[in-house]
């Protein structure tokens, strides 16, 4: 493969992934702010506000694995192999 191609799809992938990370950084900026607010609105919902909250980072950011990665720990695991994804 042409060197230029290879640094080119590097450079590029790097920008993507960069790029894709700042829609869910503004958007868990934006829940965060909006939970502060609810708080300081209406102090005594801390507690239902705060778990809320929390209940809705924690399914932002807990890894989901595609049916292909599933599949590959499937057969890495019947073939006694270990690994980390």
């Amino acid at each position: 493969m042409n060197p230029l191609v290879s640094a080119a799809s590097v450079i590029a992938a790097g920008l993507a992934v960069g790029l894709a990370s700042i829609g869910p950084g503004v958007g868990q900026g934006t829940a965060a702010g909006q939970a502060v607010e609810g708080i300081a609105r209406q102090p005594e919902a801390e507690g239902k506000i705060r778990d809320e909250e929390l209940a809705y980072r924690l399914a932002v950011i807990l890894p989901v694995r595609s049916p292909r990665e599933t599949l590959f720990m499937r057969s890495c695991n019947n073939q006694g192999v270990v690994h980390t994804l």
